[in-house]
């Protein structure tokens, strides 16, 4: 059995990985508010492009890789400087901690992929469904990780007025 890869799912993987590391400049103390919008519109046209519910699932794993291997650098200062684990201990457990928080996003694409399958006009639904249920599955499942949520990034944005009616999830 041969796997091969395209030239092209390579690029729109490094692609996708730079939008997510951008996706983290819409959070504190950045506030950059539009740029989920950007990334994330990026994210669903590749995401609608895939060929099987396996590629969207890795180009949002992909995307995950940035978002999170940058917004939660912290937890690596965390353990090293306050918990004195070495150098390679931190950033072993950092790396697990990102490649486990992108399996949200992938699962979010995943789902969106196999629902719309033969129903493409409810593509954007299904993934906005999709998206919704993996963050707050993110937010709870072995304790929770709500960190980089990213209804966190809109609240002093103009949809932050619906903060009390919908929550941040809603948002």
């Amino acid at each position: 059995m041969q796997f091969r890869i395209s030239a092209k799912t390579v690029l729109l993987s490094l692609l996708l990985c730079g939008a997510g590391l951008l996706n983290t400049f819409a959070f504190a103390p950045y506030q950059w508010h539009a740029l989920p919008l950007l990334t994330l519109t990026l994210l669903a046209f590749v995401l609608r492009q895939s060929q099987t519910a396996g590629q969207a699932a890795w180009f949002a794993y992909c995307y995950g890789l940035g978002w999170f291997g940058l917004g939660i650098s912290w937890v690596h200062v965390s353990i090293a400087t306050f918990g004195g684990m070495p150098l390679i201990a931190s950033l072993g457990i950092m790396a697990l901690l990102v490649a486990y928080l992108s399996l949200f996003p992938a699962l979010a694409a995943y789902l969106a992929a196999r629902l719309a399958k033969g129903q493409p006009t409810y593509w954007p639904l299904l993934l906005a469904i999709c998206w919704t249920f993996s963050e707050n599955l993110r937010s709870w499942v072995l304790t929770g990780f709500p960190w980089l949520s990213l209804g966190y990034s809109q609240t002093d944005a103009f949809l932050g007025s619906y903060a009390p009616l919908i929550g941040e999830t809603g948002i």
